[in-house]
């Protein structure tokens, strides 16, 4: 019965965390290795073990999402799907382009070159990472979500969101979480951080994340459809570098977009403005 054992790479049975997303999942799989032809509650339960009963309850939450569509004759794949199908490969390109460009970059700075791109709510994933010749410790691994108002990356991509976009999510997650006692938890504080961002094309994470770590990041605002932008960061030890250095990451870190969107046939706004000061600590 699906939703009771599932089988995981290593080929070993376990007990799912949520059944119901298991069957949903099994749903899925049944009807998109048909022959395209739709199928009925009847026959997805015959396929996959599940109750008729059970069935219909997830097909029709997965209507209502747009994950399936349903005709006279069954149910078939929803248009939802495609969108996410878009999404996940224009990821895969971004990964490749930032591989293929970055080692260039982090040769030249010698530091570590990140991508990271925006999720839902407030949250920032970083997709992939490129070490110079001074590899530091950094709070997340690849793949892994942080709190974006706490890092460079984050930052820089809540500052390109559409404001009305910001201010929903904003409002969906209330509390801003701290990765460290300089992070900003304060919505009017970070507001405008965010404006600051604008103003000047990039953002500055100055121990935000980790203690004793700077990062300077841009974004790539403008671009069609907005799930496609990303935004690149050089993360280095504060104490190591002076402010003479920003200037020239600012500048790498937009050669470095501009490579990757040339790559992709994407287009950005881009508007770096004088930069604040920085003091090493």
């Amino acid at each position: 019965m699906v939703g009771e054992d599932i089988e995981d790479q290593a080929g070993e049975t376990r007990k799912p965390r949520s059944p119901a997303i298991a069957k949903a999942g099994a749903i899925l799989e049944a009807i998109s290795q048909g022959d395209g032809r739709p199928l009925g509650v009847s026959e997805l339960g015959r396929r996959i073990g599940v109750a008729k009963s059970s069935v219909a309850a997830i097909c029709d939450t997965l209507v209502e999402i747009e994950l399936l569509h349903r005709t006279d004759r069954g149910f078939q794949l929803g248009a939802k799907l495609a969108e996410y199908g878009a999404v996940y490969l224009g990821t895969v390109d971004l990964v490749d382009s930032f591989n293929r460009a970055a080692r260039d970059v982090a040769d030249v700075l010698d530091e570590t070159i990140q991508l990271a791109v925006l999720r839902n709510d407030l949250d920032v994933v970083y997709m992939a990472r490129e070490y110079g010749d001074h590899p530091i410790r950094v709070a997340s691994e690849v793949g892994q979500a942080l709190p974006a108002n706490c890092t460079g990356a984050g930052k820089a991509l809540l500052a390109a969101l559409d404001p009305a976009e910001f201010e929903r999510r904003l409002d969906r997650v209330g509390e801003l979480k701290p990765l460290t006692e300089r992070s900003i938890t304060d919505r009017d504080v970070l507001l405008r951080e965010l404006a600051a961002i604008r103003e000047r094309g990039y953002s500055l994470d100055d121990e935000e994340t980790v203690a004793g770590v700077y990062c300077v990041s841009m974004a790539t605002p403008g671009i069609d459809p907005p799930s496609r932008m990303f935004a690149v960061s050089c993360t280095f030890l504060k104490a190591r570098r002076g402010e003479a250095d920003v200037d020239g990451m600012v500048g790498t870190l937009s050669t470095l977009s501009d490579r990757i969107c040339k790559e992709l046939g994407l287009r950005w706004s881009r508007a770096p403005r004088p930069r604040p000061s920085l003091t090493p600590g």
